[in-house]
């Protein structure tokens, strides 16, 4: 399974390998969306303080999402679960 980072690192190194393709051939041919170049997203300030709370429940260690959020909750405990699944799963912690 890709993740859309992935997809968009490989977006990048095929636009830099073959600068004849176009956007639209690269994107269709690697399956992803050609609104990422243009489309700026506008949840990164919302969901800073909600990364941060994730990062440091997580510090070094490797825990699972339910665990995460079970975490979270207890020390931030004005978030949501769902926030925090959200972030967690678009962060790709």
């Amino acid at each position: 399974m890709v993740t859309s980072y992935q997809r968009e690192q490989c977006l990048e190194f095929v636009k830099e390998s073959y600068p004849n393709i176009s956007h639209a051939k690269t994107c269709n041919v690697l399956n992803c969306s050609r609104t990422n170049v243009y489309y700026t997203k506008k949840m990164p300030l919302k969901d800073l303080k909600t990364k941060e709370a994730i990062e440091s429940v997580l510090g070094t260690t490797r825990l699972g999402r339910k665990k995460v959020i079970v975490k979270v909750l207890k020390s931030y405990p004005e978030l949501s679960a769902s926030k925090i699944r959200r972030v967690y799963q678009n962060q790709g912690f």
